[in-house]
């Protein structure tokens, strides 16, 4: 009777709480942002070999920052829609960004 108790016991705790292996932790898309004379590109990850590059115009007259900010609206846009939210920011002295988008299982 003790072994059935004991047995049940621990089948109850493992089903209570997953294996930290089976658990999925969020989902993250890194932007990488260049954005400097007269073009600029986001650099678009979603893990290794999921990549893609989206170039837009960049610049200092009006037309060029109207794009430029429409081509940002775009990409922001579409990770929200995704359920993406903006976790953290990085940037360096190059003209260049790194933002962290993560959605929470």
């Amino acid at each position: 009777m003790k072994k059935l108790l004991l047995s049940s016991a621990c089948l109850l705790a493992l089903a209570v709480q997953p294996a930290a292996a089976q658990t999925q932790g969020p989902e993250l898309v890194v932007v990488r942002i260049y954005d400097g004379g007269g073009s600029g590109k986001f650099i678009i990850t979603r893990g290794e070999g999921k990549s893609e590059q989206v170039e837009f115009q960049g610049g200092v007259t009006d037309k060029r920052q109207n794009t430029s900010s429409e081509a940002y609206y775009k990409m922001f846009s579409q990770l929200y829609r995704e359920g993406y939210t903006l976790q953290s920011t990085f940037t360096s002295p190059v003209s260049l960004t790194t933002l962290l988008f993560v959605k929470n299982h």
